[in-house]
């Protein structure tokens, strides 16, 4: 079920939120090379990311996906935690690699990739691991950035 954008903009919601962005930069923006999703609360060097990461003088990637590496997180059960995922809605002990929600870059081509197979996955209400879910889905392996101060927390 595709999600709506008639939401209340609140934390639980961020899953939606972030799909109906990649939705929006596969409409709108399909020739744009990379996107940046991060949060508000973040800085973000624009003229080093684009130099270091991007590499504007270079052909971009495609399929590429890179954040702040989460690899081998186990499920939160507090169930007094934000980040509390009942064993129902994922029952498996560990999350796929996934990119810190809060700043990572991808491939435009990605947008479209993730905002269809999330159509075919249960949501989650953690933005970045579900995005890393649906990036394992399609076989897609995040990377670390060339440098690995260029994103972190």
């Amino acid at each position: 079920m595709l999600p709506s954008s008639d939401f209340l903009d609140m934390y639980y919601n961020l899953t939606i939120k972030t799909l109906m962005g990649m939705n929006w930069v596969a409409t709108y923006c399909p020739h744009a090379s990379y996107v940046m999703k991060t949060d508000s609360d973040m800085f973000v060097n624009t003229e080093y990311l684009i130099s270091k990461l991007l590499k504007p003088k270079q052909p971009p990637h495609h399929s590429y996906f890179t954040g702040y590496l989460m690899r081998g997180y186990s499920l939160n059960l507090n169930k007094d935690s934000k980040w509390y995922m009942p064993l129902e809605l994922y029952p498996n002990e560990r999350y796929p690699v996934f990119c810190s929600a809060t700043g990572y870059v991808f491939s435009t081509d990605l947008a479209e990739k993730i905002f269809h197979i999330s159509v075919s996955i249960r949501r989650l209400h953690l933005e970045d691991v579900y995005v890393g879910v649906c990036l394992a889905k399609l076989r897609i392996d995040p990377v670390p950035p060339p440098n690995e101060f260029l994103l972190n927390h």
